[in-house]
């Protein structure tokens, strides 16, 4: 994992720690990760603007998770209106940091959830079927269909 964490801290050649630089240091301590960062500062001047470099992260577990063999169908019209439905208030006011976590927060929430509501596994067992027995499976289910239909209307 790479990024800009804007997590000072002296061990990463930052002039200063604050609190998200201690924060990280912990826990890099905790989980035994190595944080590799140049031996000059990340960042580049006092101005506002973003002038860093990367620092990157390596994780190192025990668990080897397992391949992911599942495949999911997702239906992206429906993805894409369960996250307007969740969406079309007016954008939020940001005024803080707090505010703009908080908000990718519930972005990320609803996007995770719109994409699990939106997909299903199918089955990937590629059974053939030949041709002129699909065609039978299809006129067999339009006659149920046709059956259904015509005891409906005879009620």
């Amino acid at each position: 994992m790479c990024g800009n964490f804007n997590a000072h801290h002296q061990v990463w050649n930052c002039s200063t720690n604050r609190p998200r630089g201690n924060q990280l240091f912990k826990f890099a301590n905790q989980t035994d990760l190595d944080i590799i960062a140049p031996i000059t500062p990340t960042r580049f001047g006092y101005n506002s603007t973003s002038d860093h470099n990367p620092v990157e992260i390596s994780f190192k577990f025990n668990y080897i998770l397992p391949p992911d063999n599942s495949n999911i169908n997702t239906n992206w019209t429906l993805f894409t209106n369960l996250l307007i439905e969740k969406h079309a208030h007016p954008l939020p006011i940001i005024n803080s940091s707090n505010t703009l976590d908080l908000e990718i927060r519930n972005f990320t929430d609803d996007l995770l959830a719109a994409h699990k509501n939106a997909s299903k596994p199918y089955n990937n067992r590629n059974n053939w079927i030949h041709p002129n027995v699909k065609k039978l499976i299809k006129i067999r289910n339009n006659a149920k269909k046709e059956l259904v239909n015509f005891k409906e209307s005879q009620r």
